[in-house]
C-alpha cells in the first residue's frame, strides 16, 4: 500500500508540474489570427494523415486499446484501414468501419451497457478511451449536469488547438479588437476559465469575469480552489494580468446589463462569454430597464437555441452565436453567419468528424451523431463513439466566412436523446420546449424563462410532475394551466394521449410558484429532474 501511496503522489507531483510549466509556456507563447489560420490551414490539409496516425499509434500500437476488440472481430487491420481511407475518404471509411460493428454507442462508452459485438462480449468505461499518449496538465469533467460526468484529462496543447479555433470565431464575428466580459461560475477547469485562457493566448484581456453563482454556493473542493487561485497567481508571476471573478447574486443582473451599457459606450462590439439561459436572462432585465445592447454577442453552447430565446436576446439588439462543443473533444462547431436554421452550425471538420446514423431512441428513429477526434493533442481517442446527441448533418455552401474556409459541413436542431434518458418524460421531444417556452408564456403571461417541468419523486415513491411558474409572472389560473398542458400532451400519440389522461386523473401535474431550477454552472433546462429522499 505504501508503494503505491507512494507512485500516487509522484504522479500528482509530475501533474503539478507540468500544469505549471504548461501555463508558463501557454501564455509566453503570444499566438496572432494569421498565426490561427495557419494552424487552421494546416490542419485541414492533414485530416487524412492526422487521422491514421492516431489510429497507428493510439489504437494499433496501444495494447489496452478498447477498440481493438472490434477491429479482431471485424477482421479489419491498420492496413485495412488505410486502404478504406485510401478508397473512400475519410467519412466514407468511417462508415464503412462503423457497418463493421466498429464504434461505440453512448450507453457502451459511459460503461452503462456492456458491447456486445458478434457474440462477444466485453466491458468498457471512458477511462479506457484516455489518450495514453498525452502527458495531462489538469483535469476535467464533461457537464453532466444532466447525465454521469467523464473524466477528461486535457494538456496545454490541446487548450492551444481550441484557442486557434477560437482566434477564427473571433476573426470572423468581428470581436478581435472588442470588449469581452466572461459571464460563468468560477472553476478552474470550467468554461470560463478555458474561455479566459484562450483570450489571453492572443493578447485579449476580457474587461471583466462575473459568477452569477455565489462563492458559497458553488460547491467548490479546496482542491478546486486552489486550482483558481493557482491560476490567477501563476498568470501574474507570468507577467499576465487576468481579471479576478466578481461573485454577485443571481438577481444582480442589472449590475450586468449596466456594465455592458458601458462597454458598449467605449467599444462598437462586446463579447460574452455565457450560457444560453443566462444571455436570455440578461436580455430580459435590459428591455425592463430600456437599455439597448446592440453590438453585445453572447457566445455560448450546451442548451438549444429556440425561437423563444432567440426573439428574447434580439429583442434588445444583443446576438447569441452558439457553439457545438463537448468536453471530450473539444470545439466543434461555431453558428453559421448566414444561417438557414436557428441553430445552423458550421462543423469543425479539422478538429473532429461528424457522421450519423440511424438508430432507435426513446421509442422513435433520429439521426445518431458519432464523433472521431483528429487531433493526437486531443484527451480522449474517439472513433465513431456516440456524442449522445442527434441532428442533420449536410453538406451546403452559404457563401459565409466559415464557407469561404472550406468548412462546408453544416449541423442543425441538434437534440440530446441520451440526456433525456434519465428525465423522465423523453417522448415529448422538441415538443417540450415549445410548450414550456411558447405556449405557456403566450397563455400565461412571461417569459420563456419563467416556467419549468420539474419530475419529482417524494417519499411516498409517486412521480410528480410539478411545473414551476416563476412569481414574477403574476396571479395564474392554475387550472387552467394544468389543463393547457395536458391538452398538449395529448397531442402525441397514443401512448402519450393515454398518460396524460391518467396524469389528469390522479393530479400527478401539479403547479408550484417558484423560480424555475438552475444547475450550478447557471444553465436552465426546460425538465429538470429531483429525486427526494424516501
Amino acid at each position: 500500500m505504501s508503494g503505491n501511496f507512494f507512485s500516487y503522489k509522484i504522479k500528482e507531483v509530475s501533474t503539478v508540474i507540468r500544469f505549471v510549466l504548461g501555463l508558463r509556456r501557454f501564455l509566453s507563447e503570444k499566438a496572432f489570427i494569421a498565426t490561427a489560420k495557419r494552424v487552421l490551414e494546416q490542419r485541414k490539409g492533414s485530416r487524412e494523415e492526422s487521422f491514421l496516425m492516431v489510429v497507428k499509434k493510439g489504437i494499433f500500437g496501444y495494447a489496452q486499446s478498447p477498440y481493438l476488440p472490434l477491429f479482431r472481430l471485424a477482421g479489419i487491420t491498420y492496413e485495412g484501414v488505410e486502404r478504406m481511407v485510401a478508397e473512400k475518404g475519410l467519412e466514407g471509411a468511417l462508415m464503412a468501419l462503423k457497418d463493421a460493428g466498429v464504434y461505440f454507442t453512448i450507453e457502451e462508452f459511459k460503461g452503462r451497457k456492456p458491447v456486445v459485438r458478434q457474440g462477444t462480449t466485453f466491458a468498457v468505461s471512458d477511462r479506457d478511451f484516455d489518450n495514453p499518449y498525452m502527458a495531462s496538465s489538469y483535469q476535467r469533467r464533461s457537464g453532466g449536469t444532466r447525465s454521469v460526468c467523464t473524466r477528461v484529462e486535457m494538456n496545454f496543447d490541446f487548450l492551444a488547438e481550441i484557442g486557434a479555433t477560437r482566434a477564427l470565431i473571433l476573426d470572423v464575428e468581428g470581436l478581435a479588437d472588442a470588449a469581452h466580459v466572461i459571464l460563468r461560475p468560477v472553476n478552474p477547469y470550467g468554461v470560463g476559465m478555458m474561455y479566459m485562457l484562450q483570450l489571453v493566448k492572443y493578447g485579449i484581456y476580457p474587461a471583466r469575469w462575473v459568477s452569477l453563482v455565489r462563492e458559497k454556493d458553488l460547491g467548490l473542493s479546496l482542491r478546486s480552489w486552489m486550482g483558481v487561485r493557482a491560476v490567477f497567481l501563476l498568470a501574474t508571476l507570468f507577467g499576465k494580468k487576468l481579471p479576478m471573478p466578481e461573485f454577485l447574486n443571481s438577481k444582480d443582473i442589472a449590475d450586468v446589463v449596466r456594465g455592458l451599457a458601458k462597454l458598449l459606450v467605449t467599444h462598437q462590439k462586446c463579447g460574452v462569454s455565457a450560457n444560453v439561459s443566462m444571455a436570455v436572462r440578461v436580455c430580459l432585465v435590459a428591455k425592463r430597464l430600456g437599455v439597448d445592447l446592440t453590438g453585445v454577442e453572447f457566445h455560448g453552447c450546451g442548451e438549444p437555441l429556440t425561437a423563444a430565446k432567440k426573439k428574447a436576446v434580439e429583442a434588445v439588439g444583443a446576438r447569441v452565436v452558439l457553439y457545438y462543443a463537448f468536453a471530450e473533444v473539444g470545439l466543434a462547431g461555431s453558428l453559421c453567419s448566414r444561417p438557414a436554421q436557428i441553430d445552423d452550425i458550421h462543423v469543425f471538420n479539422d478538429f473532429v468528424v461528424l457522421t450519423s446514423y440511424k438508430r432507435e431512441a426513446q421509442g422513435c428513429v433520429v439521426d445518431a451523431l458519432l464523433a472521431t477526434t483528429l487531433l493526437p493533442s486531443a484527451p480522449k481517442i474517439f472513433l465513431n463513439v456516440e456524442s449522445g446527441d442527434y441532428g442533420v448533418l449536410e453538406e451546403r455552401k452559404c457563401g459565409c466566412p466559415y464557407d469561404g474556409l472550406g468548412y462546408h459541413q453544416h449541423i442543425h436542431h441538434i437534440r440530446s436523446f441520451e440526456k433525456l434518458t434519465g428525465e423522465g418524460m423523453t417522448f415529448y421531444g422538441a415538443d417540450l420546449l415549445r410548450i414550456v417556452e411558447e405556449l405557456l408564456p403566450a397563455a400565461f403571461g412571461g417569459s420563456c424563462l419563467d416556467y419549468q417541468l420539474v419530475e419529482e419523486e417524494g417519499a411516498e415513491g409517486l412521480t410528480r410532475l410539478m411545473v414551476h411558474v416563476s412569481p414574477r409572472v403574476g396571479p395564474v389560473d392554475e387550472v387552467a394551466l394544468v389543463k393547457a398542458l395536458i391538452y398538449e400532451l395529448k397531442k402525441g400519440n397514443d401512448s402519450q394521449k393515454v398518460m396524460a389522461q391518467v396524469w389528469l386523473e390522479a393530479g400527478t401535474v401539479q403547479v408550484r410558484r417558484k423560480d424555475p431550477v438552475l444547475t450550478k454552472d447557471g444553465k436552465q433546462y426546460p425538465l429538470h429532474i429531483i429525486k427526494e429522499a424516501g
